[in-house]
C-alpha cells in the first residue's frame, strides 16, 4: 500500500512514497501538511496481529539526497522514530522501543543534523 501522493496548496514535492505491506490497512488518512519546508504525512493504520515485524519502505528514496524521518506513535503512548536515507530506504518495525533506543535515535539524529549544518 502506498501513501502520500499530493501536497496541500498545489506545491512541488519530492517523488517519495511511503509503502506498507499489503496486509496493512489505511484506517484514516490525514491531510498532508508542510512545516519548515518538510512535508508531513500522517495516517492511522492497522494490521492483523500487530505491526511488530512489518516493513516500511520509502519508494524513490534510494535516488534522493534527503532523509525521511518516520515517527510511530503506539497505543501505549510510546514512540518509535527511524531515520531513513538513500542507503537505507526501509526498516522493520520493532515492538515498542525502550527509553534507551529512543534516546539513541534522537542523539544520532541531532549529532548528524548539527554536523551537516
Amino acid at each position: 500500500m502506498s501513501y502520500g501522493k499530493c501536497l496541500p496548496g498545489g506545491g512541488q514535492r519530492l517523488s517519495l512514497y511511503l509503502r506498507f505491506a499489503d496486509d496493512v490497512i489505511m484506517d484514516k488518512p490525514l491531510p498532508a501538511s508542510i512545516a519548515a519546508g518538510a512535508v508531513i504525512e500522517r495516517a492511522v493504520i492497522s494490521r492483523q496481529g500487530g505491526f511488530s515485524g512489518a516493513i516500511i519502505h520509502i519508494d524513490g528514496l534510494s535516488r534522493a539526497s534527503t532523509d525521511v524521518l518516520i515517527r510511530i506513535h503506539w497505543l501505549d503512548g510510546s514512540t518509535q522514530i527511524n531515520r531513513l536515507d538513500s542507503a537505507n530506504p526501509e526498516f522493520v518495525i520493532k515492538p515498542s522501543p525502550t527509553a534507551a533506543e529512543v534516546f539513541k535515535t534522537y542523539l544520532v539524529f541531532g549529532i548528524e543534523h548539527i554536523w551537516q549544518g
